[in-house]
């Protein structure tokens, strides 16, 4: 730089490369992401099937299912007596993959008989209690190292392909489909900026995303959980703060049976099927900034983060090939800084 200018000029711009010529300081954002859920499922019903003689007339005829029951007892009946025949193969066929398919749903305990007696009267009973408790604990902890006011992401997660549209010609045919590639993971974006007196201010989106599962079982199109929080914070260096919690609490119950005799006291048990469902989902996300202005600071945050790294389970391998890398001394010398020229 050639400042050609008078004495007065020449030092107060020095004064000011002076100022602005320093190490920019940098900041380290650490997040701890907890997601505790649990569900719970209950389900007690009772489905029975009679018949009178298939000789009679008038053949009288009984039956107790519920939609929500799993296996269907109608369908395992009739898939179980009817036999084939050329007429009748493919409505035969059908019913018995309803009651296959009837069977896989099921869960929890199934109890139950039936058969045919001589004169082809049908009778059957089957008794599904199902108790079910479910618990997930998830734990991330993102970090990342920006320089002050400089906006950093990190992302750690998968791509998965969602259906955005579909298209078919006549006779099904030029069929095409078109697909968009959606982000699934934690994410964190922020960008940071250091005020007087060590408080940061932070311009923050955290968001943790995940695959529910399919819309229906023979479709191909995804349901995915999403949770995001965008939010400006300020905070003092070292300091940890909660961006936010989320507290869910889905309740479903299910309470189905023949009208009038489901509310015998006792007796009733018989003529109904009952099922609860609960799901509760608790997500609390925790955020520490500290500022990192000289080498020594980003040096210990190098160590700590391998000496983490080092008490994990990974390959030996991989772990020597870290080992040397970190204590590979720097040949490396900086220049040290020339002053700049009095004004003269």
């Amino acid at each position: 730089m050639i400042i050609s200018a008078d004495p007065e000029t020449q030092e107060a711009l020095a004064n000011v490369v002076r100022s602005l010529d320093v190490r920019r300081e940098q900041v380290l954002v650490e997040a701890i992401i907890v997601e505790v859920s649990d569900s719970l499922a209950r389900e007690l019903g009772l489905q029975y099937v009679a018949s009178g003689a298939s000789g009679e007339s008038a053949m009288p005829f009984l039956s107790s299912s519920y939609g929500g029951s799993a296996p269907n007892l109608l369908a395992l009946t009739g898939a179980t007596l009817l036999q084939g025949d050329d007429e009748n193969d493919d409505a035969i066929a059908e019913l018995r993959r309803a009651a296959i398919n009837s069977l896989i749903g099921s869960s929890g305990l199934l109890l139950g008989g039936g058969g045919q007696n001589d004169d082809g009267s049908i009778f059957g009973v089957l008794l599904n209690a199902l108790a079910e408790d479910r618990e997930s604990n998830v734990l991330s902890t993102p970090s990342i190292l920006t320089l002050d006011n400089e906006q950093a992401s990190i992302l750690v997660g998968q791509q998965i392909p969602i259906t955005t549209g579909e298209a078919v010609g006549d006779n099904l045919e030029n069929q095409f489909r078109t697909i968009e590639r959606a982000d699934v993971g934690v994410q964190l974006e922020v960008r940071p900026q250091i005020s007087e007196g060590g408080a940061i201010r932070l311009e923050l989106r955290q968001e943790v995303s995940s695959i529910f599962g399919q819309v229906a079982e023979d479709s191909t199109d995804l349901i995915t959980n999403r949770r995001e929080i965008r939010t400006v914070v300020q905070v003092d260096a070292g300091e940890i703060v909660v961006l936010g919690g989320l507290i869910q609490d889905d309740i479903q119950r299910t309470d189905a049976g023949i009208p009038g005799l489901r509310r015998l006291p006792i007796a009733g048990r018989l003529f109904r099927s009952e099922g609860t469902s609960r799901r509760r989902t608790n997500l609390m996300v925790f955020l520490r900034p500290t500022i990192v202005n000289t080498s020594d600071q980003a040096r210990d945050i190098t160590r700590r983060q391998y000496n983490s790294i080092l008490g994990s389970e990974l390959d030996p391998v991989v772990v020597e090939q870290l080992r040397r890398e970190m204590e590979r001394e720097n040949t490396y010398v900086a220049p040290e800084p020339q002053p700049l020229p009095e004004a003269r």
